[in-house]
């Protein structure tokens, strides 16, 4: 316990210098992304194949099958080309992650 209590102590000190990844905002940024209304559902019911609204014609409901789908979806239900993931999440994870890099780059130099 010692350990993580000065651990956790060295980081609130330094925290002021060194760069890191700012999850709780990155999450808010997915959050927002899964809370948006899908552009693929209004696509789905214009592109239907079947006579009953099913995308697919096979009786599914919309979205069942990814393959006649514009924007396929993931797990996660986000699809595989997300305006909101692609315009902020991406970019600001690489600012952040590129920062901590460039910190460890700095570092590791003064070290050779």
């Amino acid at each position: 316990m010692k350990f993580c209590k000065r651990y956790q102590e060295y980081m609130q000190g330094r925290s002021k210098e060194l760069p890191r990844v700012d999850l709780k905002r990155l999450k808010k940024i997915l959050k927002r992304c899964r809370g948006e209304p899908r552009l693929e559902t209004a696509l789905l019911g214009q592109h239907s194949l079947g006579g009953n609204g099913d995308a697919n014609g096979s009786g599914e409901p919309e979205g069942s099958s990814s393959s006649s789908s514009i924007f396929p979806v993931s797990a996660n239900g986000c699809p595989d080309h997300c305006p909101v993931c692609d315009s902020t999440f991406f970019p600001a994870l690489r600012n952040e992650m590129s920062a901590v890099v460039h910190c460890f780059n700095e570092r590791a130099q003064k070290l050779l």
